[in-house]
């Protein structure tokens, strides 16, 4: 199995990216709805707040976690 096919339907459609690449070596990871609001909820906050802000210290290194 390819580590794709747990999260991807099939489209019927080629994709014409090239042919075999590969993977990239990312680890999903799958929320609740209720996990994935408040992730995305605390990162908007954290990336709109001035930059000279508590809530803007390292955000850089929180979004590549």
């Amino acid at each position: 199995m390819k580590s794709e096919e747990p999260v991807m339907c099939p489209t019927g459609d080629d994709w014409h990216f090239g042919g075999e690449t590969e993977p990239l070596g990312v680890k999903l990871q799958f929320w609740s709805p209720e996990r994935a609001e408040q992730e995305f909820l605390a990162l908007f906050a954290a990336l709109s707040a001035p930059s000279d802000t508590p809530e803007s210290a390292g955000v850089a290194e929180e979004v590549g976690r």
